[in-house]
């Protein structure tokens, strides 16, 4: 009776630590997490690159991946490396992905020594498969149990290239504060807006942007999202970006982006419950060159 007791309690720790070791968010179908990533590319998956340690030595982490078509992004490669899970991240089992099948793929950078490599999130819909000129996956849609559905390929293409048709601004209300102690609500009833549509703001910004000439090659895109607040006066507060990989020359273009579209258009304040509030809105800017 003691031995069932604790293997037991040894299955309970172990799903324990799996939860602790991966905690995120879903971020919604493809349309949507497609947004989040660095890089969106559509290829073949070549090869098992990194396979496995002394404890599971036929367990594949990392694979390298054929580009046939960048969607989005900034990458000269033809290869790249792709990294998975190896039982500790938020990330898919590289196994898969099998050798030669195609996918589009949403990718995010990851420095590994020195090197530029990428990994999958699982944190919602990063990668779907690509079959016969078909593409088979949850593309629309913030639950997790949403329909799996299939689609041309171009449509799922057009669909990334165009990220202001599908704003990624996740349907939840939180109350938050600034580090500075501005109170606000993450997402309302009614979401605060400009008198300029977003594909106007997106024209502005890349007429006036300064981009450092290191930053994009010609051909390249690149998608940022900057968080404001609209306080309750309809005035633009600049609350960061998101992406984990800042390096100076970004955060320069993001301060030229907030500062940009602070003085853009007029900004109207949201609403909740027919009040007006402080409220964050996120604004989809893609660069191009």
């Amino acid at each position: 009776m003691k031995k069932r007791i604790h293997i037991l309690t040894l299955i309970l720790l172990i799903g324990s630590f799996k939860a602790i070791a991966c905690d995120c968010g879903y971020l919604g179908g493809f349309v949507y997490s497609n947004q989040a990533a660095d890089i969106v590319v559509y290829g073949t998956v070549l090869e098992y690159d990194s396979i496995g340690t002394h404890d599971s030595p036929d367990n594949p982490y990392s694979m390298k991946f054929l580009i046939k078509e960048k969607l989005r992004g900034i990458e000269n490669r033809d290869t790249i490396i792709v990294w998975g899970d190896n039982g500790a991240d938020c990330r898919p089992y590289i196994e898969h992905f099998k050798p030669n099948t195609n996918w589009i793929l949403a990718l995010n950078k990851l420095n590994k020594e020195g090197k530029v490599e990428y990994e999958i999130s699982i944190c919602g819909e990063f990668y779907v498969p690509v079959e016969n000129g078909k593409v088979t996956g949850k593309i629309f849609g913030w639950n997790y149990e949403q329909e799996k559905k299939k689609y041309d390929y171009q449509y799922i293409k057009n669909l990334v290239l165009n990220p202001l048709d599908y704003p990624a601004q996740r349907p939840e209300k939180n109350l938050r504060k600034t580090k500075d102690g501005l109170e606000y609500m993450s997402n309302c009833d009614r979401l605060p807006q400009n008198t300029l549509d977003f594909k106007t703001l997106n024209k502005i910004v890349n007429e006036n942007l300064v981009i450092p000439p290191t930053f994009m090659s010609c051909g390249d895109s690149y998608l940022i999202h900057i968080k404001a607040i609209i306080d309750k006066n309809g005035e633009f507060h600049a609350n960061g970006a998101y992406g984990s990989n800042k390096t100076n020359e970004l955060i320069a273009i993001e301060n030229q982006i907030s500062k940009i579209l602070r003085d853009t258009g007029t900004w109207k304040v949201g609403y909740e419950a027919n009040k007006p509030v402080a409220s964050e809105l996120i604004i989809p800017i893609l660069l191009k060159k």
